[in-house]
């Protein structure tokens, strides 16, 4: 998997289903998951819904956690280390409702999310906007990325400009 992905699979003890995610592996035995692994982010997330998942390393498969509902694991490229978080999943499965969603989140991560789903470039030369997190949810369908923008600006001001796909935000005069 390159990019992220929702599945909803059937128990099958003879059949694992498993995901291939940059370095790291996720063994199903039924359940209901989302997994982010985009090619330029040092991480792969494994984020469970619904049943179990196991998420090991594909070079040394010791290096593994079994996942249970409401759990996060996160696999860093550099450290080879699989840390898990307990979390809210609706969060982690938003998108598949045509939802962004999030809590407490860098507005970095944002940037790239918004990115990805209206298929522009953000370059953010705002240094108070790159230390600030946000929380809420977004319907993609009414939302333009104009609108988002509108909407951050009302936590931290800031000046923006559009020229094709390439947004750039800069601080206020």
């Amino acid at each position: 998997l390159k990019g992220e992905a929702f599945f909803e699979v059937a128990k099958d003890k003879q059949h694992p289903f498993i995901v291939n995610a940059n370095q790291v592996d996720i063994e199903v035995l039924g359940t209901k998951f989302n997994v982010s692994a985009y090619p330029e982010n040092p991480s792969v997330n494994g984020t469970l819904v619904e049943g179990s998942i196991q998420m090991y390393e594909v070079e040394n498969k010791l290096n593994a956690v079994l996942l249970q509902p409401n759990q996060m694991a996160t696999w860093n490229k550099n450290s080879k280390k699989i840390i898990t978080k307990q979390v809210d999943p609706s969060f982690y499965s938003a998108w598949t409702k045509g939802e962004l969603a999030f809590k407490d989140t860098p507005f970095s991560t944002i940037a790239k999310i918004i990115q990805r789903t209206y298929d522009v470039e953000i370059i953010n030369e705002n240094t108070v906007l790159a230390r600030q997190n946000f929380t809420g949810t977004i319907k993609i369908s009414e939302s333009s990325v104009e609108n988002i923008l509108e909407l951050l600006k009302r936590d931290t001001p800031f000046n923006y400009s559009i020229k094709g796909n390439t947004i750039t935000i800069t601080n206020l005069p």
